[in-house]
């Protein structure tokens, strides 16, 4: 077997460096040689079934470089006679976002919230810990008191007003608290960063 197993890819081809979030994939090749069908289990609806976290060893320890969740709904296996190559693709699961509505148990939100709260919130249903920890961008004048984003609150009456005609999905206050700061968000070693 020849080739890259892992190939990670950040921003699709048409997508600007601009964008407030540059997405990013990994397609893992694996040799099969086994009759039947091996990874059948892998096929399910579910967005959010297996993870799958890449890590590299440094020598003195494993790093964590990408980690996302299996595209499941694209698994596909040729029709061959073993061994054969199978193609699995995997996102880092911001798309699931774009099908959550922004409620909280079906009820609006009603909170207030610094800037790095509210996108731990927004990436919550995708990474189970909190984010604002791992945040690359903070200014050096606001080092003791901590960063821009811990001390600017957006209020959600003011989300659902922007969005005055629709319910938003979590994908869509992102994007729009992303844009209002001029930042982006992307997964840098297995964890989220904006700059």
């Amino acid at each position: 077997f020849t080739g890259d197993v892992i190939t990670i890819t950040y921003g699709e081809r048409d997508e600007s460096e601009l964008q407030p979030i540059k997405s990013s994939e990994c397609e893992l090749t694996l040799l099969c040689t086994e009759d039947g069908n091996p990874y059948a289990e892998l096929y399910t609806l579910s967005p959010t079934r297996y993870k799958l976290t890449v890590t590299e060893d440094s020598g003195e320890q494993m790093n964590i470089r990408w980690q996302g969740y299996l595209a499941t709904g694209e698994y596909q296996q040729p029709v061959a006679a073993p061994p054969y190559s199978v193609r699995i693709r995997a996102n880092d699961g911001l798309l699931v976002l774009k099908t959550i509505d922004y409620l909280n148990e079906g009820d609006r939100y009603n909170d207030t919230l610094s800037v790095s709260a509210l996108i731990d919130r927004l990436l919550s249903p995708i990474s189970p810990t909190q984010l604002a920890n791992i945040w690359g961008y903070t200014h050096v004048a606001h080092e003791q008191q901590g960063s821009t984003f811990d001390i600017i609150g957006i209020s959600d009456n003011s989300i659902y007003e922007v969005f005055a005609d629709s319910i938003p999905t979590y994908y869509d206050v992102l994007v729009a608290v992303l844009e209002c700061f001029g930042i982006q968000l992307f997964q840098e070693n297995g964890g989220w960063s904006v700059r």
